[in-house]
């Protein structure tokens, strides 16, 4: 009785905000009612009227109005909220409310705001001549070609004559920095991007809607390389003003500068968190605690510069490469930790014939690695016998960039002419090429869930390319360390998988509201907030962590043992799911008491 009192309210809710927005009743929105038009669309997915929410977003008039109020952002979160809601209702035989053609609608819908956001909130006209300028196939060009045959678009607008036929792969552009941006890294909950650039700075942004978070201003020259320790409460930043700076990520003060006497090319955090790597260009690399910040040690044997470096997952061996042509395996595990200068690598890898770029360790692999270089190879090594087991050729120019999948199956690079390459890394072919950035591609990096691949490069933007889902049914594959097989970043949003040695991890970047970002974030977990009005710095470290983990493993348990007793219903996601449907329309407040407004970029 009281799930149908509540369908009848939104749905009279819904037609009351109809006759709001859209007097006449005739999809025209006249009424540029920002508040009627965002009511709307909430209560018709609270009466689960999905096929007037599906009928909704894919009107070109009534994206418009969203357009021209700034609420860009806002509908994409509201697409990703009745795919989900939408998955869940079911009709008497089982069968979801909505087909799958009318989900394909709504993610490509999403897909068009999410890639044009930035334009559409400074640019609003356009939005009719770029949704034109979608595949012919699309439901934007379908939506366009109708407006404008009805003659409901009275302003000129550019026709793409040799549009192309499928829809472009490229999900998301995030412009923001002023120079070139040579380096990338993913948090490890997947939800956050940080990138560094020429401009000296290095900036946060959304992996799911693609808005810059924050912004950290320190090094005097161009940021080199960033990287994200594993709990995501450190950040660190090398530069080639030959230093190295340590920065918390909770309060973006900086914690520490190291300096490394020349300019600083790479940077790396161990598993860990309690070491931090760095290479120069004076051909030595540098290990620095980041409890203390003194230096540990200092390994020579590189010829001429550093250009990458990066840690094993046990930290006991290390991986670097550089100008030299060489890429070196240091074994440092088994040394005594008064040894401060190690004078010679344990093993140099020999293969290619110019300067050595871009190095990535496989996952799954501690024996496997690959490099990349200026000769145009990629080459995959075996750590055991020093010999390169497969050597990648297929690219024209430099390979300026390679990462592994989180699987270890797949491997991601990027190349001098702007193109960015999937490799199958048993098979040694090209599964993908994407084109898109109008100059050399400096990082690249493997979402996590394997659904998207991010890269960077000299034309300041950062991208978010869609892979398809290369994630495998793998029994091998380890069950606590698998991320859900869904589409993030195409909205698509269930609560996110929380392993015991990430959920910190998790609730520390959820603390990014004390930052003071220059955008407002979506959503933030309701755990921070309650954190943050008792006195706490996000959830902290330490103690309340551990008492955080103990509270939501005994929640678990006992609603496990109430779904099994009969006595609760209990859904496989439980709070989670409850916490998606109570999510508050309003934006929460700001660390300094204020409300958030939704403004654009």
């Amino acid at each position: 009785r009281v799930v149908q009192n509540s369908t009848w309210m939104h749905r009279h809710m819904a037609a009351y905000f109809r006759a709001r927005s859209d007097p006449e009743l005739q999809y025209t929105w006249r009424h540029p009612d920002f508040r009627a038009g965002r009511c709307l669309l909430y209560h018709l997915m609270g009466a689960g009227e999905w096929r007037e929410v599906v009928h909704l977003i894919t009107d070109l008039g009534y994206v418009e109005l969203c357009v021209v109020t700034g609420r860009v952002l806002g509908v994409i979160e509201d697409i990703a909220e009745a795919l989900h809601g939408a998955s869940k209702d079911v009709d008497e035989e089982g069968e979801p409310r909505l087909t799958l053609n009318e989900e394909v609608q709504l993610m490509q819908v999403q897909r068009f705001l999410s890639t044009n956001n930035t334009l559409l909130l400074s640019h609003p006209e356009l939005l009719t001549q770029l949704a034109a300028s979608e595949a012919s196939g699309s439901i934007l060009s379908t939506m366009a070609s109708s407006r404008i045959h009805r003659g409901w678009e009275g302003r000129n607008w550019f026709r793409w004559t040799n549009k192309p036929d499928t829809t472009s792969l490229n999900l998301r552009i995030m412009r923001g920095h002023k120079g070139w941006v040579r380096a990338l890294a993913v948090t490890s909950d997947g939800k956050y991007v940080v990138s560094g650039a020429d401009d000296r700075t290095a900036r946060f942004w959304s992996a799911t809607s693609g808005q810059q978070i924050h912004e950290l201003v320190g090094h005097r020259e161009a940021i080199s390389c960033v990287d994200v320790s594993r709990n995501g409460q450190m950040l660190i930043t090398s530069s080639m003003d030959a230093s190295v700076k340590v920065w918390e990520i909770a309060s973006g003060i900086e914690m520490a500068n190291l300096y490394v006497g020349s300019a600083a090319t790479c940077c790396r955090f161990n598993h860990n968190g309690e070491q931090v790597l760095a290479g120069s260009q004076n051909a030595t690399l540098h290990i620095f605690s980041t409890v203390s910040f003194e230096e540990l040690m200092v390994l020579k044997g590189h010829l001429l510069g550093v250009r990458a470096c990066v840690f094993s997952f046990d930290s006991s061996q290390i991986l670097s490469c550089g100008t030299d042509q060489m890429v070196c395996l240091w074994n440092i595990g088994g040394l005594d930790r008064h040894v401060k200068v190690v004078n010679a690598p344990s093993l140099i890898l020999r293969g290619h014939t110019q300067g050595v770029r871009a190095l990535s360790w496989n996952p799954r692999d501690v024996h496997a690695a690959c490099s990349s270089g200026d000769d145009g190879r990629l080459i995959v090594w075996d750590l055991t016998t020093g010999m390169a087991d497969k050597m990648l050729r297929g690219t024209n120019g430099a390979v300026l960039a390679c990462a592994y999948s989180r699987s270890g199956a797949y491997i991601c690079s990027s190349c001098h002419d702007g193109a960015v390459n999937v490799w199958d890394a048993q098979v040694g072919s090209i599964m993908y090429t994407f084109m898109g950035h109008s100059g050399p591609v400096y990082a690249v990096a493997v979402a996590l869930d394997e659904y998207s691949c991010i890269s960077a490069g000299a034309d300041s933007t950062v991208r978010v390319w869609d892979l398809g889902g290369l994630l495998r049914d793998d029994p091998s594959y380890p069950s606590e360390d698998r991320p859900e097989l869904t589409r993030e970043l195409m909205g698509v949003t269930p609560p996110p998988l929380q392993p015991p040695d990430t959920v910190g991890s998790l609730k520390n970047h959820d603390s990014f509201k004390v930052l003071k970002p220059t955008a407002p974030e979506p959503s933030f977990s309701t755990v921070a907030h309650k954190s943050s009005r008792s006195g706490r710095r996000g959830v902290g470290a330490g103690q309340p962590v551990v008492e955080e983990k103990k509270r939501l493993r005994s929640s678990r348990s006992l609603k496990d043992e109430r779904s099994s007793t009969g006595s609760t219903v209990v859904d496989e996601r439980g709070e989670e799911v409850q916490n998606f449907a109570k999510t508050p329309s309003r934006p929460p407040p700001t660390a300094s008491g204020g409300e958030r407004t939704e403004v654009g970029e």
